[in-house]
């Protein structure tokens, strides 16, 4: 097996602990290796593989213990070389003794550990003052025994009560009723007495200012209280504590993360249609069963291994086996699990989850090795405990599903962000209603409402000053102010779930629109709280803004056109300080609007086409698809009518130019009809158009084909009887015979006669045929005519254009004779535009896109062109000067 060759190829090559080269390191075979206090050793050791090719990619690592059993180095990394080398250097400042040590190596599916021990000695020269008085002071009684010697005598005396009292009181001068000169000795005898301080107090303070009870002069003692408060007060706040140079190290490590994450620079691209959904609930969703799973798991594991901690004698190593293979499956499920919840939310915790799912996979992994070693043995035992500890620890922080959004699991955070997320949705659900209700609400209760939704929403929001970010330009009207704060609190309310979704320090931005006329507003912010962040912005606009239509764009951005996109967008580069939202915006041109000056015109058009169908046999068609464009048309109206926000009217507006299309398209079949149709009056248009004629036309050359064919069939059998014989003599005759008589029956002129009696009817017959066609075609172009321009009679066509070179600078002022101003019919996309007798007056005629009309006067919104018969009014909004 792998694990043994990998043990004895070791054993064999790698007798000796190879040093750094350091005359205070010794090694000797058959003995540990030997390192100075106080000096630096590196214990290490080559790793090869069966081939003896040297292993540079295994993981390996060192733990040690202090000579008294308490952890020295607990599982640290060891250094790897090319050749195979793998080290771990040790500061030997501890006590002196033998460290217990091993290196632990995996390398793919093998694992090994060797005993690496050293022992730690005290030279001479590495002798400190504290070593030496340790050494002389702690040395325990039975360490010094030579009799007479300095440390026998020092640290065996042990002296008696008899000794004390001798010592004491063996005094030739002292004895206990006469203490001798012992007064004396202390205080003058002739003025002290054991009854009398004698001049004691004068001595140490004035005796009429002071007395034992009184406080005299106190400046003394209130300059030291003074002194003291002084010293009490001192402000200590600005002092460093171990606090805070833990909290510095912490912020100094996230800084240096956060920054390493900034190298590739964030590029924030949106647009209306192009935004991703993110579908928070759905993420939520998700988590939910990724923790419902974790928590059985986990659960299911700790319930083995405390069956195995139990019935541990019970078990054999067969059983033993299957149940650490079972354990082990959990494991992998479990380090499965935690790794997706890592990835779907960037926290801290679901990190922290996920390394400890690693930590127990590694201790499964070492517990499958032990038992392909050992056995059942006291190792795997002991193996077993320690990952069942581990497993406590990663059931903590897992929590369970009823934590609350304070409590530190990751059960509490997701609980946290669902709860956000829920009170995110009836937020927005309550803006949406405002806005549904706009026109039913008072002014006055729909701004009290805005504000109560506001000053909620701030209190949870968590991106910073997002809520408090509202613009509006100053001519705007309270109606519209009102509703463009609605609007911005939409915003804020869908970046708060961007945000949740994502859970990150990067910057991010989330788009919305506002009247104004349309306003393209994006809000950039920086969710850190530590640095400040450049946030490049590119934001593409839809393909029918057109650079004339942009009417504001704010300082700091730029207006550019993408070629291959063939679509304007608008960049720049914002740097966010620190908890710091910015919003950047693009005032365009309500664009997205169908007149219904356009639509009127369709389905006026429409109308004029269905007349000639009228007592026809596609009328009932006709009336059909007239039906289905009315239907259309007013779905159109309705929508742009029931649009509250920017986003619905924009979204509308595209809907409605799929819409308009098929209208066209219906416009076309109705003309199509009118083409085929006929009047009622003809014969040709009684039986149903143009294409019926055709078919009755063959049918009555068909029928006529067989009257000929049995007015030819009845002449041949009177022939036949004119020269049959008396049946007698009729079986006489030969085939010869026979056959005279048949050639007699089919003679040269009776065969040019009938041939010339068809050839006479067929040509007449084809002559009328296609003079009814011919009527019918004529009356039909003329219905065509009458439907497509209304009192054909009253239109006449636009006098010429002449190249205009001046024009005054008045917009009322009428045109010279000899100079005329003229108008040119805009694009109206297929549809045509209505002539009126007077602004908003009867319709006389219509025009169409790109013709080009004299222009007499302008009133309002309305301009008077001249035609060949008079003049006539047209909406300025469809023509260009």
């Amino acid at each position: 097996m792998k694990n043994n060759k990998l043990n004895k190829i070791i054993t064999l090559f790698f007798l000796a602990l190879v040093l750094i080269s350091s005359p205070k390191v010794t090694l000797a075979y058959n003995e540990y290796q030997k390192c100075d206090k106080g000096s630096t050793c590196t214990v290490g050791e080559f790793l090869y593989d069966d081939s003896y090719v040297p292993i540079a990619t295994a993981d390996c690592t060192f733990t040690s213990r202090y000579p008294d059993g308490s952890l020295f180095v607990n599982s640290d990394t060891m250094d790897s070389q090319s050749d195979g080398w793998y080290s771990y250097l040790v500061v030997a400042s501890g006590s002196a003794g033998l460290y217990r040590s091993q290196v632990c190596c995996t390398a793919g599916a093998d694992y090994l550990c060797l005993d690496k021990s050293f022992k730690v000695e005290a030279t001479t020269s590495a002798l400190t003052k504290t070593d030496v008085s340790s050494a002389v002071w702690d040395e325990p009684r039975a360490s010094h025994t030579q009799s007479g010697s300095f440390g026998e005598a020092l640290q065996n005396i042990v002296p008696s009560t008899s000794d004390i009292a001798s010592a004491v009181w063996g005094y030739s001068g002292r004895t206990l009723n006469n203490f001798g000169t012992l007064p004396t000795d202390v205080w003058s005898y002739s003025s002290r007495t054991l009854s009398s301080f004698g001049s004691l107090i004068a001595s140490i303070w004035s005796n009429d200012e002071r007395t034992i009870t009184g406080g005299g002069n106190t400046t003394t003692t209130n300059n030291y209280t003074t002194n003291n408060s002084t010293t009490n007060s001192i402000d200590t706040s600005s002092l460093a504590k171990k606090t805070d140079v833990d909290s510095l190290k912490q912020e100094v490590a996230y800084s240096q993360s956060l920054l390493e994450k900034m190298v590739n620079k964030p590029v924030i691209k949106n647009f209306l249609e192009e935004e991703p959904d993110v579908n928070l609930e759905s993420k939520l969703n998700q988590s939910q069963l990724l923790l419902t799973k974790l928590v059985a798991d986990s659960y299911s594991m700790d319930s083995k291994l405390g069956m195995l901690d139990i019935k541990w004698k019970e078990f054999d190593d067969k059983k033993l086996a299957l149940v650490i293979k079972e354990i082990t499956k959990l494991n992998d499920s479990i380090y499965d699990s935690t790794g997706k919840v890592k990835k779907l939310w960037n926290l801290a915790l679901a990190d922290s989850l996920n390394s400890q799912a690693g930590v127990l996979k590694s201790r499964t992994t070492v517990i499958e090795s032990d038992m392909k070693v050992e056995g059942k043995s006291k190792i795997v035992k002991e193996d077993i405990v320690s990952l069942s500890m581990s497993l406590d620890g990663f059931i903590n922080t897992l929590g369970t599903a009823s934590d609350s959004s304070s409590k530190e699991t990751l059960y509490g955070k997701v609980n946290e962000v669902k709860t956000l997320a829920d009170k995110f949705d009836l937020y927005l659900s309550d803006v949406d209603k405002l806005l549904a209700d706009w026109r039913k609400t008072q002014l006055a209760d729909m701004q009290k409402k805005t504000d109560t939704i506001a000053a909620d929403l701030a209190k949870i929001s968590k991106l910073p000053r997002s809520i408090s970010i509202v613009t509006s330009q100053p001519e705007d009207s309270l109606n519209k102010k009102l509703k463009n704060r609605l609007l911005s609190i939409r915003g804020a309310i869908e970046a708060n779930k961007i945000y949740l979704a994502k859970i990150s320090d990067k910057p991010f931005s989330s788009s919305w629109l506002e009247e104004g006329s349309v306003v393209f507003k994006t809000l950039l912010t920086n969710p850190s709280t530590r640095i400040s962040q450049s946030v490049p912005l590119k934001y593409y606009l839809p393909t029918e803004i057109k650079k004339a239509d942009i009417i504001e764009v704010d300082d700091d951005l730029k207006v550019s056109y993408d070629i291959e996109k063939k679509q304007l967008y608008v960049e720049g580069e914002f740097t966010l300080n620190a908890s710091e939202s910015k919003v950047v915006s693009v005032r365009v041109q309500d664009i997205w609007l169908i007149s219904e000056d356009s639509i009127e015109t369709l389905r006026h058009q429409a109308e004029e086409l269905v007349k000639p169908l009228e007592k026809t046999v596609y009328f009932g068609q006709g009336v059909t698809i007239k039906s289905s464009i009315d239907v259309t048309l007013d779905k159109i109206l309705n929508n742009q009518i029931s649009a509250i926000t920017p986003e619905n009217k924009i979204k509308n507006y595209y809907e409605a130019q799929i819409e308009l299309k098929a209208v066209r398209e219906q416009i076309s079949k109705l003309e199509d009809l009118v083409t085929q149709s006929g009047s009622f009056g003809s014969m040709a248009g009684f039986v149903g158009g143009s294409q019926a004629i055709a078919v009755w036309g063959l049918i009555i050359i068909m029928v006529a084909g067989f009257v000929f064919l049995v007015i030819y069939m009845r002449v041949l059998r009177g022939k036949e009887e004119a020269v049959e014989e008396p049946s007698s003599k009729k079986k006489k005759k030969t085939k010869e015979d026979a056959k005279h008589i048949t050639h007699q029956g089919f003679g040269r002129g009776e065969l040019v006669r009938f041939a010339s009696i068809f050839f006479i009817m067929g040509s007449a017959i084809s002559f009328l045929t296609s003079f009814v066609v011919f009527k019918a075609v004529a009356s039909n172009n003329q219905s065509v005519n009458k439907a497509t321009v209304k009192a054909e009679e009253k239109t006449v066509s636009p006098i010429p254009d002449k190249e205009v070179l001046g024009v005054e600078k008045s917009a009322f002022a009428k045109a010279s004779a000899d100079e005329e101003k003229t108008i040119t019919i805009t694009d109206l996309s297929g549809g045509q535009l209505n002539i009126r007798k007077t602004p908003d007056g009867e319709i006389i005629g219509k025009a169409r896109s790109g013709e080009k009309y004299p222009l007499v006067k302008e009133e309002g919104e309305w301009a008077q062109i001249k035609l060949q018969d008079g003049s006539g009014w047209v909406a300025k909004e469809f023509i260009d000067f």
